[in-house]
Parts: C-alpha cells; sequence; structure tokens
C-alpha cells in the first residue's frame, strides 16, 4: 500500500495565498506496512509543483499504533520521503511496521 494525502480545502480553494506563494495543507495517513528509509510523497501531492521550503509536518493521531509508538514525523525535500520516528528508539520506525493509525498534517509553501 501506499500514503494516502488529502488536501485541506481552505475557502474551497486546495491552496491559500501567503505573500508570493501556494500554502496548501494536506492531511495524510501512513498504511498497514511501513516502508524502511521513508514513505514516498511527491511535490504533487502536497498540491504543488515546487517547495520553496521544507514543510512544516504536524502529528495529528495515531502515535500508538499495534506495533511501534511514532514521537515524530519529518519531511526530506531532497528525496520527497515522509520519515516516523520510533518513540523507543529514537530511530526511524523499521520496515513493514503497521502505521495506519497515526496521521499527520503537512503544511507546505511554494508554487
Amino acid at each position: 500500500m501506499a500514503l494516502s494525502a488529502e488536501t485541506v480545502n481552505s475557502g474551497g480553494l486546495p491552496y491559500r495565498i501567503v505573500g508570493s506563494q501556494r500554502e496548501t495543507i494536506t492531511n495524510v495517513t501512513f498504511d498497514n506496512s511501513y516502508q524502511a528509509g521513508g514513505e514516498p510523497l511527491t511535490v504533487a501531492q502536497l498540491g504543488l509543483s515546487v517547495l520553496d521550503s521544507p514543510p512544516i509536518v504536524n502529528l495529528l493521531a495515531g502515535t500508538e499504533s499495534s506495533t511501534v509508538r511514532v514521537s515524530d514525523v519529518y519531511y526530506t525535500t531532497a528525496d520527497e520521503k515522509l520519515h516516523a520516528i520510533d518513540n523507543a528508539t529514537g530511530k526511524e520506525v523499521e520496515s513493514a511496521k503497521d502505521l495506519s493509525k497515526v496521521k499527520v498534517q503537512i503544511v507546505a509553501r511554494g508554487k
């Protein structure tokens, strides 16, 4: 499976204008088999074609799954991946762990 990404509409649009940038808000839910090294999440899935800065990732729900407790989630722009950190080890979650209850909100700015 793959990540599930859903754009949060802002005033009926998939983005809002902040200064000279578009800002999108996307809710992302992980699946039941985490991919070691990060889950692919493209800039296009965030509703943009280019990121102007690293997006802000907020953990919304599901920090306690049946197999691991997630303490943090971050996005790497170089490889367009979303990474989950295991609270017990302080390292990235191992491959094949069920994170289907983990939901994050990503605020991204760009074009």
